[in-house]
C-alpha cells in the first residue's frame, strides 16, 4: 500500500510513484528514489528538500542507505522515523547482496574488480566511485560506493583510508565510473590520488589499481604507470 498524500503534494508524489513503477530506478535521479522512500516516513510534508539534504550529507543513494542512525537523525528534518525507514530499506538491499554473495568473492584481477563494482553501482548516469576493500588472500571484504566527489572532498582520501582500515583490508582497488571521454586525470584529481597513496603507504595498505571507466572504454592506472606518487605528479605534465 502507498502512504497517504497531503493534498498540496499529491500530484508530485503520484508522479514520482508512477515514474519508479514505470521506468524503475534506472530512470530516476537519486533524490527521486530517496523521496519515494521518504513518502513512507513522512506522509504529509514535501520531502524533496530533505532528500537533497540527505544526498548532500552522504554523497549518494548508497551512502544514504548505509549511513549510521545518529548521522541520519542529525540531518535537518530527519528524525527517528526517517532513520528507521531508510535503515529498513538499506537492510533489505544488504540482505539481497548477502544472498548473492554466500560464497567468498575473490578479487584477483582487474576483471574481478570490475564485475564487483558494476554490480554495485547505483545510478546509470552519475559518476560513481567504488572502493573495493580486499584481504591479503584476495577475498572481498566490502565494496563501498559513493559519488566521485567524495574523494575530492577535503577529507576524501582519509575517508577511503578509513573504509579500508575499518574492514581490515590489506588491498584497495578503486573503480571510477566516468561519463566523459577524457582519458587523463585533472590536476585536482591527481592531487587527491597522491594524498591517498601517501596515507595508504603509511598504513601499509596497497592500492592495487584505479580503473577509470569511460563511455567508450576503460584504462587501469596500474598498467599506465600512474600509481606511484612521482608518476602521478608527472602524469599531468
Amino acid at each position: 500500500m502507498c502512504p497517504p498524500d497531503a493534498n498540496m503534494h499529491a500530484g508530485h508524489r503520484q508522479r514520482v510513484r508512477e515514474k519508479i513503477f514505470t521506468t524503475g530506478i534506472e530512470g530516476m535521479a537519486d533524490h527521486e528514489v530517496i523521496e519515494f522512500l521518504l513518502f513512507y516516513a513522512i506522509p504529509k510534508r514535501d520531502v524533496n528538500p530533505l532528500a537533497h539534504r540527505l544526498l548532500d550529507r552522504f554523497g549518494s543513494l548508497a551512502g544514504v542507505l548505509s549511513a549510521p542512525a545518529e548521522e541520519i537523525q542529525a540531518v535537518d528534518g530527519a528524525g527517528a522515523g526517517v532513520e528507521r525507514v531508510l535503515r529498513a530499506f538499506g537492510e533489505v538491499v544488504s540482505a539481497c547482496l548477502a544472498a548473492e554473495d554466500q560464497q567468498p568473492v575473490r578479487v584477483l584481477s582487474p576483471e574481478d574488480a570490475l564485475r564487483v563494482a558494476q554490480a554495485r553501482f547505483v545510478h546509470p548516469t552519475r559518476q560513481e566511485l567504488a572502493a573495493l576493500c580486499v584481504a591479503e588472500d584476495g577475498v572481498l571484504l566490502n565494496c563501498v560506493v559513493r559519488d566521485w566527489d567524495s574523494m575530492l572532498a577535503p577529507e576524501g582520501a582519509r575517508w577511503l583510508l578509513g573504509a579500508a582500515m575499518d574492514n581490515h583490508a590489506r588491498h584497495l582497488t578503486l573503480i571510477w565510473k566516468r561519463q566523459g571521454r577524457v582519458r587523463r586525470l585533472a590536476r585536482m584529481e591527481l592531487e587527491a590520488l597522491n594524498q591517498l597513496l601517501s596515507l595508504l603507504s603509511a598504513a601499509e595498505i596497497e592500492l592495487d589499481d584505479m580503473i577509470l571507466l569511460y563511455r567508450d572504454g576503460q584504462i587501469g592506472l596500474r598498467e599506465a604507470g600512474v600509481l606511484s606518487s612521482e608518476a602521478a605528479r608527472l602524469a599531468e605534465e
